[in-house]
C-alpha cells in the first residue's frame, strides 16, 4: 500500500491559490504603474527614459556609410562594321547632390577608346558617346558616392534607321 499523505492535494491548491493571488496583484500593480493614473515621472517613467538615452548614444557612437568610389559596368555589346552604329554611355544622377562622374567607353581588350569626366547635378543625366568600329563595346561610370546614387547604362542605335531588319536601338544597363 501506498503511504500517502492526505493533506497533500489541498497543499498543492493553497499554492497554486497563492500563485495566481501573486500573479494578479503584480499584474496590477504594473498596469497601475503604467495606465492612464500614473505618475508622470514614476521610477519605471526615469528607467524608459534612461534606456531610450542610452539607445540614442549607442546609436551615435555607430558611424554610418562612407561615400567610396565605385564604378558600374555595361556588358560587353558586339558592334558590326556594316551597320552605322552610335554607342553612347548614359548616366542619370538620382541623389540629392551633384556628383563627378568619369565616362568611360572601352574595346573588347579593355584598352579606352573615349574617356570624359562630367558633372551630373542632381536629377539630371549626361551621355557620351560616338560611332563605333566592328568589335566589342562596354561603358565603365566611376564615381565617388553610393551604388544607388546614379543609374547607368549604354545604348547601341543604328544610324540606318531605314533598316527594317535592325532595331533602332538597344538598351545595356550598368551594375
Amino acid at each position: 500500500m501506498s503511504h500517502l499523505n492526505p493533506s497533500t492535494p489541498t497543499i498543492r491548491k493553497s499554492a497554486l491559490t497563492f500563485m495566481v493571488v501573486g500573479l494578479s496583484v503584480l499584474s496590477a500593480a504594473t498596469l497601475a504603474g503604467q495606465g492612464p493614473f500614473a505618475p508622470a515621472s514614476g521610477p519605471l517613467d526615469l528607467i524608459l527614459q534612461k534606456l531610450d538615452a542610452l539607445q540614442a548614444a549607442v546609436a551615435s557612437l555607430a558611424p554610418g556609410p562612407e561615400p567610396s568610389e565605385v564604378t558600374l559596368r555595361t556588358s560587353p555589346v558586339s558592334v558590326r562594321l556594316e551597320v552605322d552604329t552610335f554607342v553612347d554611355c548614359n548616366v542619370a544622377n538620382v541623389s540629392a547632390s551633384t556628383i563627378g562622374v568619369k565616362i568611360t567607353q572601352l574595346d573588347q581588350a579593355g584598352a579606352v577608346v573615349t574617356t570624359q569626366t562630367v558633372s551630373v547635378a542632381a536629377g539630371r543625366a549626361v551621355s557620351s558617346g560616338h560611332n563605333a568600329d566592328q568589335g566589342m563595346r562596354r561603358c565603365e561610370f566611376t564615381f565617388t558616392g553610393f551604388v544607388d546614387d546614379v543609374r547607368a547604362n549604354m545604348t547601341a542605335r543604328d544610324n540606318q534607321i531605314e533598316n527594317p531588319l535592325v532595331p533602332p536601338s538597344a538598351v545595356f544597363e550598368a551594375r
